[in-house]
């Protein structure tokens, strides 16, 4: 099989393209779910008739459940900071993977070249936001065990 630009175009563009897909159908099912669930909450607390009820069932049980599922979901910050970092690698090593390619490509050499450099751009923009994520939330008092990072 002979690599040319269109071989390895089909290569990079369909997986990135899924990827882009599978990403911007959990953000909206995220968000549909986030809705549904705040509506079934509206509903649930228009159901009582005065306050004292409302008082009543949240000092219960099911009431201390409904307050817990109010929350939305809350990634720690050491997390998000892992989070960050992961895929500035990821983005900085797709972008140097490019380099070579737009080698062993002259005529359309600048494509891969322009690729490469803005994920490893973009790679690197998440690794210096990472670390002064971690820097500020160590020095904020937000992460308590900063030294042993």
């Amino acid at each position: 099989m002979e690599l040319n630009s269109d071989t390895i175009m089909g290569i990079v563009v369909m997986p990135v393209l899924f990827v882009t897909m599978a990403y911007v159908f959990t953000m909206f099912m995220h968000a549909r779910k986030n809705k549904l669930k705040m509506e079934l909450h509206q509903k649930l607390v228009e159901k009582f008739d005065n306050v004292s009820e409302l008082n009543d069932f949240l000092k219960s049980d099911s009431g201390s459940k409904f307050l817990n599922s109010l929350s939305m979901e809350y990634v720690q910050p050491k997390e998000r900071i892992m989070s960050s970092i992961t895929r500035g690698l990821v983005a900085g090593v797709v972008g140097l993977s490019f380099l070579p390619i737009g080698m062993m490509f002259s005529g359309d050499s600048k494509y891969y070249y322009a690729a490469g450099i803005v994920l490893f751009a973009l790679g690197a923009s998440l690794l210096i936001s990472s670390w002064l994520s971690y820097k500020l939330s160590a020095k904020w008092g937000i992460i308590k065990d900063a030294e042993s990072m």
